[in-house]
């Protein structure tokens, strides 16, 4: 007969049908019936308390052990709004648009969004709201606007939320920005500093082509011809466009690489700015040279089917409404006598 310290050390070998009972019984410790009749597992996954919930013990249990199993090296996502929007542009941004978009996204994030100092998962329509309120009815707000939506768009992909909070919000009123054409004092000085380096040859192809910003990246040389050039516009069906060109501009560009302006579009950017500076004009940007191309077009009196297609525009109200300015002053002569064989004959 065994002792009673025999009996204490008594190892009790089990089949391991027997284990999963013992081990289940335990499990089930886990499980709670709710108040609403539902029951409720919950575990704490890489730092945070997740819960499952099922009609009966046995769909709950299955739910809570499917959780259990759940790999220990799932990602950890930044949980502050902030830290989250870096994350977001980082990881998921950065790499689809152009370089010269980055700051933009960088300086909303830094400058509006991180004044919702909260865990993404805690912050509410109404938060997303007044922040778009309190901005400035301008294209920064609307970019903001557009900011939020994919970023929450992204966290509940990522199952970070489990709800779109941002589904619900407006952007209300946007006010264009007014991006006025230059002057023909200010062209004039413009073309008097053209100058044979990269920069004057940038600056010539947006004046006499209308490129958007980040347009000019996609010039080649094999898509030039003596009287056009193809833009291979990606902003809407309509950007990919043959623009009328001058026999001037196509020997300043057909002297250069396949690839027309093999430059950073920063720098682009830096030097446009340094060049207006020298000139003594105040706003001087790619925008206004494009402004200024379709309204030069108007005075050249271009049909407005041909002028909304040169612009890569769907329709000429868009061109007309917002990309023309017009001064009763200025004829068609004085246009063709400041840029002479810098323009074809449209």
């Amino acid at each position: 007969m065994l002792s009673n310290e025999q009996l204490n050390n008594l190892t009790i070998f089990k089949s391991p049908k027997l284990l999963e009972k013992d081990n289940e019984y335990e499990d089930m410790k886990n499980i709670t019936k709710r108040s609403d009749g539902r029951w409720m597992g919950r575990k704490t996954i890489n730092g945070k308390r997740v819960a499952v919930y099922g009609r009966t013990q046995k769909e709950c249990y299955r739910k809570w052990k499917a959780l259990k199993e759940t790999k220990k090296d799932a990602p950890i996502y930044p949980t502050n709004f902030e830290k989250f929007s870096m994350y977001w542009f980082e990881t998921f941004k950065k790499r689809e648009i152009a370089a010269s978009s980055h700051n933009f996204y960088l300086s909303t994030i830094k400058n509006y969004l991180s004044r919702i100092n909260k865990n993404i998962d805690q912050i509410t329509t109404n938060d997303l709201q007044e922040l778009l309120n309190d901005m400035p009815p301008a294209r920064t707000k609307e970019k903001a606007y557009m900011t939020i939506k994919q970023i929450f768009r992204k966290a509940k992909e990522l199952n970070i939320i489990k709800s779109n909070v941002s589904e619900y919000i407006t952007k209300g009123k946007i006010e264009k920005e007014d991006v006025p054409a230059f002057s023909l004092e200010e062209q004039a000085r413009i073309l008097s500093n053209i100058k044979n380096n990269d920069i004057s040859a940038i600056i010539l192809t947006y004046l006499l082509t209308g490129c958007r910003p980040a347009e000019i990246k996609s010039l080649r040389k094999s898509k030039l011809k003596p009287n056009s050039i193809y833009i291979n516009g990606t902003k809407t069906k309509n950007a990919k466009r043959w623009v009328k060109i001058s026999n001037k501009l196509y020997e300043l560009l057909s002297k250069r690489s396949e690839v027309i302006f093999d430059i950073s579009q920063d720098s682009i950017y830096r030097q446009i700015k340094d060049f207006f500076a020298e000139v003594g004009i105040e706003g001087g940007t790619v925008y206004r040279l494009r402004h200024t191309f379709a309204t030069n077009l108007y005075y050249l009196q271009v049909p407005d089917k041909e002028r909304a297609v040169y612009m890569g525009h769907y329709s000429s109200v868009l061109t007309n409404d917002i990309y023309t300015d017009f001064d009763p002053n200025i004829k068609k002569q004085d246009i063709l006598n400041l840029y002479r064989d810098l323009y074809p004959d449209f």
